[in-house]
C-alpha cells in the first residue's frame, strides 16, 4: 500500500502552495483569477496573525493541499474549521484523494472544535454526484463527517 504523508505547511512551503493554488485555478478554468503572490500568501499564513492554515500531502512529491481557517458557530458556542480549498493533483492518481484521510479532521478534535465545513464548487465531480457522506446538496456549507 502506498503511504501518503500529510504535514502542516511551513513558511518554506509557500512557493509550493502558490504553485498548487495556481494548478487548482487552472483546473477550475480560471488561471488568471489568482492574484496572490508569495509575499501575500506568506503574510496570510505565517504572519503575526495567521488567517488560515495549510496542509500538504506527499506521495512521491507534493500530491495535494488543503487550506482551512477557523470559523465560529453561535449555535454550538464552539469554533470550527472551514475547508477553503482541497486539491489533489490529477497526475497523483485516482486513489490519492481516497487514500489520504481528510486531515483537517485532526485540528477540530485536538482543539475541541466542532466539525469542519465545506462547499464544493457546483461544476466539480463531487458536487455533481449530489451525495457525499457528511455533506448535503445545496448552497450552504455543510459539516464533513469522518
Amino acid at each position: 500500500m502506498t503511504t501518503i504523508r500529510i504535514a502542516p505547511a511551513a513558511d518554506a512551503d509557500v512557493p509550493l502552495l502558490l504553485d498548487l493554488i495556481r494548478e487548482l485555478a487552472a483546473y477550475e478554468r480560471q488561471p488568471d483569477a489568482v492574484t496572490a503572490d508569495v509575499d501575500t500568501l506568506r503574510a496570510s499564513l505565517f504572519g503575526p496573525r495567521p488567517a488560515a492554515e495549510a496542509l500538504i500531502a506527499y506521495l512521491a512529491g507534493a500530491a495535494a493541499y488543503a487550506i482551512y481557517f477557523t470559523s465560529f458557530s453561535t449555535w454550538t458556542g464552539r469554533p470550527g474549521i472551514y475547508l477553503e480549498d482541497i486539491f489533489v493533483r490529477p497526475q497523483s492518481g485516482p486513489s490519492t484523494g481516497s487514500a489520504a484521510p481528510p486531515s483537517p479532521a485532526s485540528p477540530p478534535r485536538s482543539r475541541r472544535q466542532s466539525s469542519p465545513a465545506w462547499r464544493p464548487l457546483g461544476h466539480t465531480p463531487l458536487a455533481r454526484a449530489g451525495a457525499h457522506p457528511g455533506r448535503e446538496r445545496g448552497p450552504r456549507a455543510s459539516p464533513l463527517s469522518f
